[in-house]
């Protein structure tokens, strides 16, 4: 059997596609879904048509990351501190192209999740890390043998990096299948894990398929995000075509620049961003 890991799609349904596709082609029967579905690429609503769709051909498996949550406390806090901008503007689109049956669909989902299959070991599905979504595993911190030691399965599937990586520790097999939508040094491809057992092996590929970057980026600027969010749009469009990650250092460079002028903490005012934008050399859709 073989099963198809995969994360942090954040609403980039084209890469999400060329990686179902590619999963078809290997032979993939079942498919997890370690969260972060929707949010920063344009159209989230197609993404989650994609998945649907799915659900229905094959046995997904489907947790809640740390951006369903995002929108989940956005919904129950009256839907009142987005707004566009920079600064929130990508996720106040999401937000309004989410219908009410998508946000319950979002709620229901589980952060954490055992599965077991015939012919492979008991795994523990997570989104960053057990106790909390937006956490993580690093392979030389201290704290990840301390968080792997009460886990009693000995295989850990997780996301939230958007690196790919596998590593052993505290006799736990750590697998990250990085980012479907916007993996991190891999333009222009989505990334995704296949498990395979049989004969007594359990053998894990780290597997990359590659997609149309610049139609990605093409959907920012007719979705209208780009006018939304503009630098953060910006910035998704660098990680689509190239991997580096402007999205974070815009976002510090555009807290700092405001600190260090105002005084000020938190919300960052546009100004700001484009400050960052300018500073950063990053050209707006």
């Amino acid at each position: 059997m073989r099963i198809a890991v995969l994360s942090d799609i954040h609403g980039n349904h084209l890469a999400l596609e060329a990686c179902l596709r590619e999963a078809q082609r290997l032979g993939v029967e079942r498919y997890l879904f370690l969260g972060d579905y929707v949010s920063d690429c344009a159209f989230p609503r197609k993404t989650l048509e994609v998945l649907e769709t799915l659900s229905q051909q094959a046995p997904c498996v489907f947790l809640r990351g740390n951006r369903e949550e995002y929108l989940l406390a956005h919904r129950a806090g009256g839907e009142s501190h987005w707004c566009p901008g920079s600064e929130s503007g990508s996720l106040w689109y999401t937000y309004r192209e989410m219908t009410p049956a998508d946000l319950d669909w979002m709620a229901g989902l589980p952060n954490r999740q055992r599965v077991e299959l015939p012919g492979f070991p008991p795994m523990l599905l997570c989104h960053g890390n057990p106790e909390k979504t937006s956490g993580t595993f690093k392979a030389d911190a201290p704290e990840t043998a301390e968080l792997l030691q009460g886990i009693a399965e000995p295989v850990v599937l997780r996301g939230h990096t958007h690196l790919q990586d596998v590593f052993i520790r505290a006799g736990e097999q750590v697998i990250n299948p990085g980012a479907a939508g916007t993996p991190k040094w891999m333009g222009g491809r989505g990334c995704f894990a296949v498990l395979e057992s049989g004969e007594g092996r359990f053998e894990v590929r780290l597997v990359q398929a590659a997609y149309d970057a610049e139609a990605a980026v093409a959907e920012l600027k007719t979705s209208g995000l780009s006018e939304i969010a503009p630098v953060w749009a910006a910035a998704v469009a660098v990680m689509l075509r190239t991997g580096n990650n402007f999205i974070a250092q815009a976002l510090r460079m555009a807290h700092a620049l405001q600190q260090e002028e105002t005084g000020r903490d938190g919300f960052a005012e546009e100004v700001y961003w484009l400050r960052a934008a300018e500073r950063l050399g990053l050209t707006l859709l």
